[in-house]
């Protein structure tokens, strides 16, 4: 039986067709697709392509070292505070009242250390926090101040000197990316000067978004 080949331009009169459809035939199923669609000789091999494992990652030997050594994160927690009250008289450390989502371990939270959330794995954060003061009626020339901090320093504020007499509903909202360190608490301070006591609604999530396995990048 002669090689499956290709027809030849100015020969095999009358056979082109069944010429042809031999050196198809070689790599194609009769409906057109591919019979050995994964081409196993190049699979995980240099200048071939990667392969996936049972739980459908690339596995680490078939990364570069520069990625085996960062982890892309994406664990988070997610902590509230709707049940304290704020005076008129000065500052106050939100003491988190529970948490509504998490996964993974690089930022916690304890009912034990309640204004703290300690982070556990150094890298780059998100972090979102939004506040609804729930105002009272009476707010005329009045302020809101939140402060979030990390282990002594100060990180970013928002403050409004003055608030809009009437005012039912103040909401502040701050999201913002920091580099942070194992060990380091984020906490936040908050005050407000109406003529009384309010007691916001505070929602802060703290999203680990890339670390790195030996520590601060």
């Amino acid at each position: 039986m002669s090689a499956v080949r290709l027809p030849t331009p100015g020969g095999d009169d009358g056979d082109w067709g069944n010429i042809l459809n031999d050196f198809l035939g070689v790599e194609h199923n009769a409906d057109g697709t591919l019979k050995n669609a994964e081409l196993t000789a190049r699979k995980g091999v240099a200048n071939g392509y990667a392969g996936l494992n049972s739980d459908g990652i690339v596995p680490d030997g078939e990364l570069p070292s520069y990625l085996t050594t960062m982890s892309l994160a994406g664990d988070y927690v997610g902590v509230e505070m709707n049940s304290q009250a704020v005076s008129n008289s000065g500052g106050f450390a939100a003491q988190w009242d529970d948490i509504t989502a998490s996964r993974g371990t690089s930022a916690s939270w304890s009912s034990d250390n309640p204004d703290y959330v300690t982070i556990n794995q150094s890298g780059v954060y998100a972090i979102s926090l939004t506040v609804n003061w729930n105002d009272n009626a009476d707010t005329s020339g009045s302020y809101r101040w939140v402060f979030i901090n990390c282990s002594c320093q100060f990180i970013t504020q928002d403050s409004r000197p003055s608030v809009t007499d009437g005012a039912t509903g103040t909401i502040q909202s701050m999201q913002f990316t920091v580099l942070l360190q194992s060990g380091d608490f984020v906490w936040i301070n908050m005050g407000q000067g109406s003529s009384g006591d309010l007691t916001p609604g505070v929602l802060m999530l703290v999203t680990l978004v890339t670390s790195t396995a030996s520590g601060p990048i």
